[in-house]
Order: C-alpha cells, then structure tokens, then sequence
C-alpha cells in the first residue's frame, strides 16, 4: 500500500472522544500527526468519506486544551479508523501540536 499522507506521524496513544452523525464514542489514538490520525476501534460501522469531529482528552496536567478538530474518515480497516483533519484553525493547531509533544 502506497501512503498518501503529506505530514509523518508519530505513535501516540492519548483518549479521544469521536463524533459522527449524532452519535459518540471513546476511542485511543494509534498515532498522531499534523495532517492526521490512526484511531482504534472495535463496535462501530463506519464509511469512508464521511466527516466526523474529533475531541482529544485533556490530560492530568491539562497540557492538552479540549479542542474540536474536523476531520474526514480517509481509511477504515478492522482494527480502526484513519482521519484526515480539515480546516482546523490557529487553536486547533496549537492544541495538536501540543498533543503530539506529548509524544
């Protein structure tokens, strides 16, 4: 498989609250990058091309801010979902790069 992506990524596992359609679900983070992200998943149908939003988890020490970041459902295999964020503006990008820090 050739991969697409325009940012590298980099392993991290952080909570993440997903939202689609009217519905929710918490799901972990595989890996994180600036263009993207790898979520584990195990009872949810999901269908490509579908856009969702994507809420990472703050930590203990609140260096993650709560922050809503669109993203697009790119990839959907067994164990997971690959998103591809969108139109995220000054926060959301702050508040990603703080999530990938923590790395």
């Amino acid at each position: 498989m050739i991969e697409k992506r325009w940012s590298s990524r980099q392993p991290l596992r952080l909570e993440v609250d997903v939202e689609f359609g009217g519905n929710s679900f918490m799901g972990q983070t595989i890996d994180v990058g600036l263009g993207g992200v790898f979520v584990e998943t195990k009872a949810y149908h999901f269908e490509q091309d579908k856009d969702v939003t994507l809420r990472f988890q703050s930590d203990q020490d609140s260096r993650i801010e709560s922050s809503d970041l669109n993203a697009r459902i790119v990839r959907v295999s067994d164990g997971g979902i690959g998103l591809m964020f969108q139109n995220f503006d000054a926060d959301a990008y702050r508040s990603l790069k703080t999530v990938m820090s923590c790395a």
